[in-house]
């Protein structure tokens, strides 16, 4: 892992217990609503968190869209203890890096990466493993074919 990469996820994994209340998570608290009416707008029924953290959004989106099949990724292992104390077995969670992501082409339909993008200094590998999906979702929701 780069070092970039396990700074990240000591960084986060420090403030994984307040990000939630706290300045660290702010900026974050502040997109979700926009997040949450941009997905009123599309039709999905398989969505991928890219950067879960502590699983506010999905537990907020996985309320609203009960029948959704939800998945969240993140490389904080203290992160996504917060969001499975939220999601408990409604979601999918799994640990590992956005930049390989471990799951099949073409699983997901919406994929979410709120205020997380910014870590990936590898940003065009993470944007090529998603080349078959039908919609990419980064923090101000865009139609995958309209970033091609």
């Amino acid at each position: 892992m780069a070092d970039y990469k396990k700074l990240s996820e000591n960084t986060f994994n420090t403030q994984a217990q307040t990000y939630d209340t706290d300045k660290n998570g702010k900026h974050a608290r502040t997109l979700y609503q926009h997040v949450i009416s941009q997905l009123a707008t599309i039709k999905f029924d398989n969505l991928l968190d890219v950067g879960c953290g502590t699983g506010e959004i999905l537990n907020t989106v996985k309320r609203l869209y009960p029948n959704t099949s939800m998945y969240g990724i993140d490389i904080s292992e203290e992160m996504l203890k917060k969001a499975k104390e939220k999601v408990l077995d409604t979601v999918t969670l799994s640990l590992g890096d956005a930049e390989h992501l471990p799951f099949e082409n073409g699983k997901f339909d919406c994929l979410l990466c709120t205020d997380s993008f910014h870590h990936y200094i590898h940003s065009f590998r993470f944007a090529q493993a998603q080349n078959t999906m039908k919609m990419v979702c980064l923090s101000l929701l865009f139609r995958y074919n309209s970033c091609l």
